[in-house]
């Protein structure tokens, strides 16, 4: 699961998870990113097993500053840097979705590329491929907008093969 954070005013990492996360679940995440000393800037990552939650591991990924100061790019940027800091998972769920949905596909998906053609067995990639991403969202355009998000990473992955 990838999970967003930002400073709060002691710099310590706050998790925005809107209420996708109940309250013990958010102390616990915070918690351990205090005692790992963990930083909430941008694209700062730290994975935690999070035994609340019936994921493999919570990985957190900074944004920095307040939601005014969060464009669709950092949320893209930050995607990406999550995806690539997960090679071999197959299913991502992350709360960027709430933060700025096509954003969040889109770097998630941007993030995860894995060029297969023109490389020999010995170097093409060896852990298996992101197939599924559950972007948690409360917009009610959240589909329209996720496929508008998949066609768009889609595109650029067939531009970049």
């Amino acid at each position: 699961m990838v999970v967003p954070v930002v400073p709060d005013d002691s710099g310590a990492p706050r998790v925005v998870a809107g209420d996708f996360l109940d309250a013990q679940t958010v102390d616990e995440i915070e918690a351990s990113l205090r005692t790992l000393g963990a930083k909430a800037g941008p694209e700062h990552l730290t994975r935690l097993i999070v035994s609340s939650l019936p994921v493999a591991s919570v990985l957190t990924v900074g944004l920095g500053g307040p939601r005014e100061d969060w464009p669709a790019d950092l949320i893209r940027r930050a995607a990406g840097v999550a995806a690539r800091a997960l090679p071999g998972v197959e299913t991502i769920v992350t709360t960027l979705g709430d933060v700025h949905l096509q954003g969040a596909v889109e770097g998630l998906i941007l993030g995860a590329y894995q060029m297969h053609e023109f490389r020999s067995a010995k170097t093409a990639p060896k852990d298996p491929p992101l197939t599924r991403i559950v972007a948690l969202s409360r917009s009610p355009r959240a589909k329209a907008e996720a496929a508008r998000a998949g066609a768009i990473a889609a595109a650029v992955v067939r531009a970049r093969d």
